[in-house]
């Protein structure tokens, strides 16, 4: 977006103020036959039954702002006494530009039945039809859009100003249309389209001669509030401080311009410079439309101000005194957030925002039915969208997600899918399916499921384009990694394993620390079950990197990345695993394993000092009958073999009488006692190793072990009754 223009708007200063709404009675006047002097000159001196004389009456009531009533009366004579004359068309539009000054002055809000809105617009649609291509006809046209606007036809009003901007691209009226399509835009709740329109505005009066100072200070204006709309509080503030600057008294004239800068102060939080400004508004433009709007915003702004009791009273009043219009839904609405969070913080004293619990349902009905009542008969698809933020998480409270879908695809037909209703919709509608998918946990739910994210596909990633997200937008995307896992294993269920994949790896990109670790185990698994042993590894290489300080899930996610470096058969990928296992979690029951196995890993490579400290290690750590029992009696059994291949045979001992006191039916036993036979008879020790083969042959499993432990024995037996015979 090019505002280049802006900044050469501060110092200009142009000629007195033409009015955009319409042409001047003195330039109507200038156009008619023999006519050449000013209105007030030659009104007098016309006969009163002539056609121009009624046509001046009619000129001086625009311009006097006197009574359509005595307008119209004049305008009917003038048809009715001179039938056929030219100046017909010419007093339909003035006619009509009465009837819609009238029409923007007087009403609040939309009122389509108003007859004064459908004279005005007959009559302006009779002049467009019947004047000839010109400045009068454009001005016909402009004031149709301008009428279309001040109904809501928004759609229509943009309509009809294309139409004049292809007739009249440069005409008189081009500036003020192209701000009433920005205007449009706006109120059709797409600021985007509004801001690229002021855009292209803004280079084209940047180049043009003759901009009205009115046409530049109302581009501002525009600006600024497009610029709110869109969040941007700073650029906002920048066109209203040019705006002021360029015509301080601007606003003063035109109230309106009060209630945008009333809401810039609203948004950036001066509450007592906001209340003070809709409080002028309410007092230059008692019957302005946007009176309503004002009262409400003022109720809201009491309440921050500290005084809660005026706020009540003061959305009361807006829903008395201005009943079936926007302010009024909201104020309703605000009513009914305040009970909800009343009945929340009394269930919940923590002042966490949770749903009523299951013994105050009723209530929560009571709230489902007030808000559904806005939802369906609301005047402003904002209001309706208000309603909706309150009654659809309620609905997901009761598990009612079908209804919920439904009153949200019931709103979208009537909201444009850029406007902060239509992101707000989305928002919510992704909320609910997500809520709904996390409930169906139930494995046969699987196809059901994948079913429904294909339908809504393009909101299985949460949705957060409403600059103001409601708290059940907000907590959805603490929700996307374990929606996204959930969708992933389903795929699984139903044996897509490609497609679970493909799921796993949106879990990585969006998801939080628990889902992202499931994702990955799930990966792994599936690299497992696929025979894809080294893709394993580098999976579980990703989730060991998740390890946060003190997690005692990483000690898990440690070990079976150390089977995978087993499976691998890689010891140089099993080591720093177990090292790190043992110096971060040193009190996880798994801790001596560790030891163990690297005591293991260094025996097999004749490491044998660093299987020494492992093994010293393990012992300490591996209590005698616990879980790891027998990884205690393989340590021990390995342990003191690597003693005797290390000729410490005292230590060998030690660590095998610890195996069979501790193993009393491990089936070892018998060759660890034929072992500490070998051991004593080398020493010297014949009665030891003697008692140490009998019970060798008597625990040993295997025959020939047993037998030759047996003839041990014997030997040594011979030997003592040779040495007693002699």
């Amino acid at each position: 977006m090019n505002f280049g223009c802006f900044g050469r708007f501060l110092g200009i200063v142009s000629a007195l103020w033409i009015p955009t709404l319409h042409l001047s009675s003195e330039a109507l006047a200038s156009q008619l036959p023999d006519v050449s002097v000013p209105v007030s000159e030659t009104a007098d001196r016309i006969p009163s039954s002539g056609d121009h004389a009624l046509f001046h009456e009619l000129l001086k009531l625009k311009d006097s702002n006197g009574s359509p009533s005595g307008a119209r009366e004049i305008f009917l004579k003038l048809k009715r006494e001179h039938p056929g004359s030219v100046l017909i068309p010419r007093a339909s539009l003035v006619m009509g530009e009465i009837l819609v000054k009238k029409s923007l002055n007087l009403r609040h809000e939309n009122d389509s039945s108003d007859p004064t809105i459908k004279e005005a617009s007959r009559d302006l649609w009779r002049a467009r039809m019947d004047l000839p291509q010109g400045s009068l006809r454009d001005e016909a046209t402009e004031g149709l859009a301008r009428l279309m606007f001040s109904e809501g036809l928004y759609p229509e009003a943009r309509g009809m100003i294309d139409l004049g901007l292809r007739e009249s691209p440069d005409g008189p009226f081009s500036i003020s249309e192209k701000l009433l399509l920005a205007a449009s835009w706006r109120r059709s709740g797409n600021p985007k389209k509004a801001m690229e329109t002021l855009s292209s505005l803004g280079v084209d009066m940047e180049t043009a001669s003759g901009v009205s100072q009115s046409d530049r200070v109302h581009y501002l204006y525009e600006a600024g509030g497009v610029s709110l709309d869109l969040g941007n509080l700073p650029q906002a503030g920048e066109y209203y401080r040019a705006a002021i600057g360029l015509s301080p008294d601007y606003a003063y004239s035109h109230p309106k311009r009060l209630y945008d800068l009333a809401l810039y102060s609203d948004r950036i939080g001066h509450d007592k410079r906001a209340f003070k400004l809709f409080r002028e508004y309410l007092r230059r433009k008692p019957g302005g439309m946007h009176v309503p709007m004002a009262a409400y915003h003022m109720a809201e702004l009491a309440g921050r101000l500290g005084k809660p009791q005026s706020r009540l009273a003061r959305l009361a009043e807006v829903m008395r005194t201005y009943p079936h219009t926007e302010a009024s839904d909201l104020s309703r609405v605000t009513l009914m957030k305040d009970k909800l969070k009343d009945l929340q913080s009394e269930s919940h004293p923590s002042g966490q925002l949770k749903f009523l619990p299951p013994h105050q349902k009723s209530l929560n009905d009571r709230l489902i039915e007030d808000s559904d009542q806005i939802v369906r008969s609301g005047v402003t698809s904002r209001s309706r969208v208000e309603a909706a933020s309150i009654m659809v998480p309620l609905l997901v409270s009761q598990k009612r997600f079908d209804l919920a879908f439904r009153v949200i695809h019931r709103l979208e037909i009537d909201a444009d899918p850029q406007s902060s209703s239509g992101k707000r919709l989305l928002g919510l509608e992704s909320a609910v399916l997500f809520r709904k998918i996390l409930d169906m946990k139930n494995p046969s739910e699987d196809r059901r499921l994948l079913r429904m994210v294909h339908s809504y596909r393009n909101l299985v990633s949460p949705v957060l384009l409403d600059p103001r997200p409601t708290g059940m937008e907000m907590r959805n995307f603490s929700l996307e990694g374990k929606v996204l896992l959930r969708i992933a294993r389903a795929h699984e269920g139903v044996k897509d394993d490609p497609g679970a994949r493909r799921w796993l790896r949106q879990v990585l990109y969006h998801g939080g620390l628990a889902p992202r670790s499931g994702a990955l185990k799930d990966l792994i698994a599936l690299d497992l079950k696929s025979g894809d042993t080294l893709g394993a590894w580098r999976t579980g290489q990703e989730l060991v990197a998740l390890i946060q300080p003190g997690d005692s899930k990483g000690a898990s996610w440690i070990l079976d990345e150390e089977k995978v470096a087993r499976k691998l058969g890689d010891m140089d990928r099993e080591i720093p695993l177990l090292r790190s296992f043992v110096r971060d979690f040193p009190a996880d029951p798994k801790a001596g394993w560790a030891e163990a196995r690297l005591f293991r890993i260094h025996l097999l490579r004749n490491e044998f000092d660093q299987a020494e400290r492992s093994a010293r290690k393990a012992l300490v750590l591996l209590a005698p009958g616990g879980s790891d029992q027998a990884s205690l009696l393989t340590l021990l059994y390995r342990f003191g073999q690597m003693e005797v291949s290390l000729h410490r045979t005292k230590e060998a001992i030690s660590l095998w009488e610890k195996f069979l006191r501790d193993g009393p039916s491990d089936p070892r036993r018998g060759w660890v006692m034929y072992q500490l036979g070998k051991l004593d008879e080398a020493e010297g020790k014949e009665q030891r190793a003697y008692r140490w083969y009998l019970s060798a042959a008597k625990a040993a499993i295997n025959p020939d072990l047993a037998s030759v432990a047996r003839q041990k024995a014997k030997g040594i037996s011979i030997l003592f009754d040779g040495r007693s015979g002699s």
